[in-house]
């Protein structure tokens, strides 16, 4: 039963338990930390190790609560920072292309094997065909993106060029006589990236969000092969060897704040 419970024990022998408890866990995380090389020391580390020897056995700190709320804390914060904004430029964009711009927009994006306009090429990603396209690719470029934005805001940063400049200009190399354009080329790009970081690396972090990308998205890879109508394999595949890519070259780097 909780420890607070037990009337036997005093309040100051009470708080006396919970603190030393609490530091000693601290400090055992924080020496793994400092020999794993991974961020297990984190702001609310303290009251969650004060819950936990407290009140171990209630609801609120059993370990399934406790790691659930958690992971939805870290990526709330990373999708609110980071991943919204860049989801959010391409709703604005699409916004005004509809109300304003009367869909001419959808005329820019990447053209195979036209040197004239392969300066549309950056701006493929964060241009769609209507909102059901958009909607679409919503949702895995928030959650990929998040997972992404766990090595850092400058990473981030870096590995979404890296796949809009690099996935393009495959696209642009093999692609079909068509306008190539929408966000799942970053999506497949962010999978891409996350599957092979976790292979070459193979640290603990980097080995879970590749074993949780696959897990919840392991399906898209389905979409880099040729066969469904108005669908860009194309650039479903070149954005996925980029982020492969991009996840090789960056593997092992430093975190960039």
């Amino acid at each position: 039963m909780p420890i607070a419970g037990a009337v036997e024990w005093s309040r100051t022998a009470v708080a006396a338990y919970v603190v030393l408890c609490s530091a000693g866990a601290i400090g055992v995380l924080g020496a793994v930390a400092v020999v794993t090389n991974e961020p297990f020391i984190f702001p609310s580390l303290g009251p969650t190790a004060f819950m936990l020897f407290y009140a171990g056995m209630a609801a609120a700190t059993c370990p399934r609560t406790v790691i659930t709320g958690h992971l939805i804390g870290v990526l709330s914060a990373v999708l609110g920072l980071v991943v919204f904004g860049l989801v959010g430029i391409m709703w604005a964009i699409e916004v005004i292309d509809t109300v304003v711009l009367g869909r001419s927009l959808n005329a820019i994006g990447i053209h195979p094997r036209d040197i004239g306009r392969a300066w549309q090429i950056p701006l493929a990603p964060f241009l769609h065909g209507d909102f059901g396209h958009l909607i679409s690719n919503t949702g895995p470029l928030l959650w990929l993106g998040a997972m992404v934005s766990v090595w850092g805001v400058g990473e981030f940063l870096l590995v979404t060029a890296g796949i809009t400049v690099f996935g393009g200009a495959g696209t642009w190399l093999i692609g079909r006589d068509a306008v190539h354009q929408g966000g799942s080329l970053l999506a497949l790009g962010f999978f891409g990236y996350l599957v092979a970081r976790g292979a070459v690396e193979r640290r603990v972090i980097a080995v879970a969000l590749a074993i949780l990308t696959v897990y919840w998205y392991g399906y898209a890879a389905w979409s880099v092969l040729p066969g469904v109508p108005r669908v860009s394999w194309e650039s479903h595949l070149s954005g996925m060897l980029a982020g492969a890519a991009m996840g090789y070259l960056v593997r092992g780097r430093p975190r960039i704040e």
